[in-house]
C-alpha cells in the first residue's frame, strides 16, 4: 500500500482487468521475469505441461495477493479515499491511493484490512480442506485437491502473517506507526516507525546474504530505501507545517502583497495580475503597498 498522487511504475505497466472500478495492472519487469522463465522451462523440458507446473503456483501467489491489496483499497474507499489502481511487482503487489488517511485510525485500518482478507481466505481454505476430506473420494475432481487447498491455505497464513512485520512500507509498519500516532505526533510515530523496520530490514539483508535467500535480501533492501524514504517525507511534511503555522500567526490583517511574497511560502495571490483592481492602477514600484483583503466587485 503506498501513498502517491500517481502510481510507481504505472507508466510502464500493463492493464489486466478492472474489479470495483479499481484497474489491476502488472508491471513489465514482472511480466517479462514470468515470460522469461516459462520460456526456460519451455527450452529445457520442451513440455508445456512443465511450464504451468512452474507458472500456475506464481499464478495462484499473486492471486492471493491481489485479495490483499484490494482489501487496502476497499477499506480506504469506505473511508472516502479513491485507489489510483493496483500493480503487481515481482516482489508483491501495491495498492496506490490518491492520498493518506485523514487519521490514524484510518490508516490503522486500512493497514489492518490487507493481511485481514488473506487470513480470512485462509479460515474459508481450512473449512474447504476439512470438507474434502470428509468427501468420498471419487466425488474429488482431482486426488491433488486436498493438498492444493493446504497449499493455499498455507500461502494465505504466510501472506497474512508476513505483512504484519513492523517494518514500513509493509501492513505492520503501518500498524505500528498510525498505533503511535493516537499518542504522539505522526513525525514522531514515523521516526520510531522507521528505526524499527530499518533494524528488521538489515536482519532481512543479513540472513538473506549469509544464507543464499536472495528474494529475502531484496526484500530488506526495498523496505530499508522505503522506510528510509517514509522518514524523509515525514520530515519534510513537518518542517513545512512548522514554519507554515509560524508564517500565518505573524502576519497582521494589513498584511501587503509584499509582506506575503517576502514572510512565507506563495500561497494564492503570488504577484499582481492582469486585471486586479488592486494592483492595476499602482505607480511602478507601488503595487506591493495594498493591503491584502477580500475584493468585492460591488466596490469597482
Amino acid at each position: 500500500m503506498k501513498f502517491h498522487s500517481t502510481g510507481p511504475g504505472q507508466g510502464r505497466s500493463f492493464r489486466l482487468a478492472e474489479y470495483f472500478d479499481i484497474e489491476l495492472r502488472i508491471h513489465w519487469s514482472f511480466a517479462a521475469l514470468a515470460g522469461g522463465l516459462g520460456l526456460w522451462v519451455l527450452a529445457e523440458t520442451g513440455s508445456l505441461r512443465a511450464v504451468g507446473a512452474i507458472l500456475l503456483p506464481i499464478a495462484m501467489v499473486f492471486t492471493c495477493v491481489v485479495f490483499h491489496e484490494y482489501g487496502h483499497a476497499l477499506m480506504a474507499r469506505h473511508f472516502g479515499i479513491r485507489t489510483q489502481g493496483i500493480t503487481l511487482f515481482p516482489i508483491g503487489g501495491v495498492a496506490v491511493l490518491e492520498r493518506e488517511p485523514a487519521s490514524p485510525a484510518q490508516e490503522l485500518w486500512i493497514a489492518v484490512a490487507g493481511p485481514a482478507v488473506n487470513f480470512l481466505l485462509a479460515g474459508l481454505l481450512l473449512v474447504g480442506l476439512l470438507a474434502s476430506k470428509g468427501m468420498p473420494s471419487e466425488l474429488l475432481s482431482a486426488p491433488s485437491d486436498a493438498s492444493a487447498l493446504g497449499w493455499l491455505l498455507r500461502v494465505n497464513l504466510l501472506l497474512g502473517t508476513f505483512n504484519l512485520l513492523p517494518a514500513l512500507p509493509m501492513d505492520g509498519g503501518r500498524i505500528l506507526r498510525a498505533a503511535l500516532a493516537l499518542r504522539m505526533s505522526n513525525f514522531a510515530a514515523t521516526q520510531i516507525a522507521s528505526r524499527v523496520a530499518r533494524g528488521i530490514a538489515a536482519l532481512m539483508i543479513f540472513f538473506g546474504l549469509t544464507r543464499g535467500q536472495w528474494m529475502l535480501a531484496l526484500i530488506g533492501t526495498f523496505v530499508w530505501s522505503t522506510a528510509k524514504a517514509e522518514l524523509v517525507r515525514a520530515m519534510v511534511r513537518d518542517a513545512l507545517e512548522k514554519r507554515q503555522g509560524r508564517w500565518g500567526s505573524s502576519l497582521g490583517r494589513d498584511a501587503t502583497q509584499g509582506d506575503r511574497m517576502q514572510g512565507g511560502p506563495i500561497q494564492d495571490h503570488p504577484m499582481p495580475m492582469q486585471g486586479d483592481p488592486r494592483t492595476q492602477h499602482a505607480p511602478d514600484g507601488e503595487w506591493i503597498q495594498p493591503p491584502v483583503r477580500p475584493h468585492s466587485r460591488d466596490s469597482d
